[in-house]
């Protein structure tokens, strides 16, 4: 098996293209702000975001990086592509606006996309799953007081979905299929719950009980009963049945900015001081990984050659 991934620092990108060859660093200089965000359909068409309007493209697997001036000057937390062509920019908020960004050319122009029902909070994640048998995705994005939205038409229009979540601070997303997933964040006196499942495409929602009560700041399912989310003060959490239990787990890291699970069960854990944990077994145990790096490290994606 070969896995490729990406993760995103205040300073640096550090990469692995075989699971046992360790952490190397492909930062592309030392004067970038700070990265937050990373996406790649393949291994080698690879997309970064950050502060200021950051955004790094490179089409060989990391080895050089061109970045696109003049998009915008917001931070960008995150981003995501369906296919060589079309992406989206989860973008900080102008003013009293919430920014989504879009691209059918493969990044050459972006335009504004409308999202409408917010408070303008930035919009922290943002997720495109396939509706099987429909030929069409669903896009779900997330942030601030516990808003979401919902698209079917590519983001022409997207459509508030937060009824009753609450208002605690939704900053991570994971979905599973086209109406179900998982939203993560911080509690407030409204919404003490830290994670809730979304059923029925946003018709539903169901707080869940987080073991340690503290904020979490990434999630990822494998399927829809295995999943994991991370959080402060080195707290991870996974569950086997859906989010009806969720258990704390043993580590050594501290704060945790994100993480991934592949569909098998594996799964990296980032976080402050450049720490990394890999698990094996869906995030019953783990083992730290040495990157290389003290910098914070926000984001993590692989993907496999099975």
């Amino acid at each position: 098996m070969r896995y490729f991934t990406m993760l995103i620092s205040l300073c640096s990108i550090v990469a692995v293209t075989q699971s046992q060859s360790g952490w190397n660093d492909l930062t592309p200089g030392t004067d970038l702000p700070g990265l937050y965000g990373v996406f790649t359909l393949d291994g080698s068409d690879i997309w970064v975001v950050g502060g200021e309007g950051t955004i790094l493209h490179s089409l060989n697997g990391g080895e050089s990086w061109t970045p696109l001036e003049g998009v915008t000057t917001q931070t960008i937390y995150a981003v995501e592509f369906i296919n060589a062509d079309t992406g989206w920019l989860a973008c900080d908020n102008d003013g009293w606006q919430s920014v989504l960004l879009r691209t059918t050319d493969g990044g050459a122009t972006w335009e504004n996309q409308t999202v409408s029902g917010g408070n303008g909070s930035p919009i922290q994640d943002i997720e495109f799953i396939e509706r099987p048998g429909m030929g069409s995705v669903r896009g779900y994005c997330t942030g601030g007081l516990s808003y979401a939205w919902l698209t079917d038409d590519y983001g022409e229009t997207w459509t508030s979905i937060n009824g009753a979540c609450g208002e605690g601070s939704f900053v991570a997303c994971s979905i599973v299929d086209e109406n179900t997933g998982w939203f993560a964040g911080f509690a407030s006196t409204l919404n003490p719950s830290t994670v809730t499942r979304m059923n029925e495409a946003g018709g539903t929602w169901t707080p869940q009980a987080n073991p340690t009560e503290q904020p979490l700041r990434g999630i990822s399912f494998a399927n829809s009963e295995q999943g994991i989310a991370v959080g402060n003060v080195g707290t991870i959490i996974n569950t086997a049945n859906g989010g009806e239990l969720w258990v704390s787990r043993a580590n050594d890291g501290s704060g945790w900015q994100g993480v991934f699970m592949t569909a098998a069960g594996k799964a990296w854990a980032v976080g402050k001081d450049g720490n990394i944990a890999c698990s094996s077994n869906y995030g019953d145990t783990w083992t730290m990984q040495e990157s290389g790096t003290t910098s914070i490290l926000w984001d993590a994606f692989f993907i496999d050659d099975e």
